[in-house]
């Protein structure tokens, strides 16, 4: 199998494969619970070793084996949740259970923009989408039909502007740098690149702006050792709000407002200690592999409707045709922008307030 993927290497880039464990307990999740199947996702490349008996009975190989052996929420690309029957019970309990467990990958997977999840019962199948303020099912797929053994789509939910350095132990972050609010193009899509150890807030929750934030610093860390003692210089808050689909017409956006402070206030001093400086920020953007588009390199922006397309202006339609051919009954979506914002100095956190009155008092200052 390993010699068969690296001939087709050039073919298929990304390989899907079940743990080999099923109806088990993921190491680090917050429950108990066990999940039936789930998959992991890598480079083609990387993934022979999947295949290989790579280790001997040394008591080290021993040891790596069996953590190779444990599933973490950190290394699924998506969960299965099977029963035996394709009753209504049956799939409604199929689905409650990978909506709950599709939030703890949001919660430990730093880099997810969407979530793939799918539900077997009996023979149907359906394959769902997890974004910030819906969840897509497919209809159901009969496995024993040919039209049952589609290919899935090719979007995997990954945000490639934010990267798991696993040999480092740490997270490498684009940050964009936009002089004008405007469309994504190649001329704007410059950024600058953060090193963040230190997670502040997760994207513990299914809807919402799944916001993050990190503690990061400039300088990438030459090993897994100087990665402890990373100098914490911006505060990163990752965040799909929602937003004007013109973002020169975006009035609530924090990144343009800081801006406009830097520009009236050019004298560093004037705002210390009221403003917090911005280092960089913007609209998140990124080009699209044009491996996998068959089409030219093109860099796109990270919002609702470039990853749903048309099914959001069919629902989101007023009237017409096109959202009754969805269904009248299924609520708008809202437009949200992916937004990234690096900023300084670092502030102390709230807990760390002795009483009401310091409380008050930055609340004010921040007022």
């Amino acid at each position: 199998v390993a010699e068969a993927i690296k001939k087709n290497s050039k073919v298929a880039s990304r390989l899907l494969l079940p743990y080999k464990r099923t109806d088990t307990a993921i190491v680090n999740s917050e429950t108990s619970s066990r999940v039936d199947i789930a998959l992991r996702c890598g480079d083609v490349k990387d993934e022979p070793k999947l295949f290989e008996a790579n280790f001997d009975s040394s008591a080290e190989d021993k040891k790596q084996r069996e953590n190779a052996d444990r599933l973490y929420y950190e290394d699924v690309f998506a969960l299965i949740e099977v029963k035996r029957h394709a009753s209504a019970s049956d799939e409604a309990g199929a689905f409650e259970q990978l909506v709950r467990y599709t939030r703890e990958v949001y919660d430990k997977q730093h880099n997810r923009r969407f979530a793939w999840g799918l539900t077997i019962c009996g023979l149907d199948l359906r394959v769902c989408v997890f974004g910030a303020n819906y969840i897509l099912a497919s209809e159901k797929f009969d496995l024993k039909a040919e039209s049952g053994k589609r290919k899935a789509a090719h979007r995997l939910g990954y945000d490639p502007t934010v990267r798991r350095l696993k040999k480092l132990g740490c997270w490498e972050i684009d940050v964009s740098i936009l002089e004008n609010p405007g469309p994504c193009s190649k001329a704007s899509a410059r950024v600058d690149t953060f090193y963040s150890n230190t997670v502040i807030i997760s994207a513990d929750r299914q809807f919402g702006r799944l916001t993050r934030c990190f503690l990061a610093g400039r300088e990438k860390p030459s090993s897994s050792e100087s990665v402890k003692h990373i100098e914490h210089q911006v505060i990163i808050k990752d965040a799909w709000p929602e937003a004007e689909m013109d973002a020169s017409n975006d009035m609530r956006d924090e990144v343009a407002h800081l801006s406009k402070i830097q520009r009236l206030m050019p004298d560093s001093s004037n705002a210390s200690g009221a403003y917090p400086a911005l280092e960089a920020g913007g609209r998140v953007c990124f080009s699209h592999d044009p491996r996998l588009r068959g089409s030219d390199d093109r860099v796109v922006e990270d919002n609702t409707r470039s990853l749903i397309g048309e099914i959001f202006d069919a629902i989101n339609e007023s009237e017409g045709d096109n959202r009754e051919a969805v269904s009248p009954q299924i609520n708008r979506i809202p437009y949200r922008v992916h937004k990234r914002i690096a900023t300084s100095p670092i502030g102390e956190p709230l807990r760390r307030l002795e009483s009401i009155l310091e409380l008050v008092i930055v609340v004010a200052d921040a007022m």
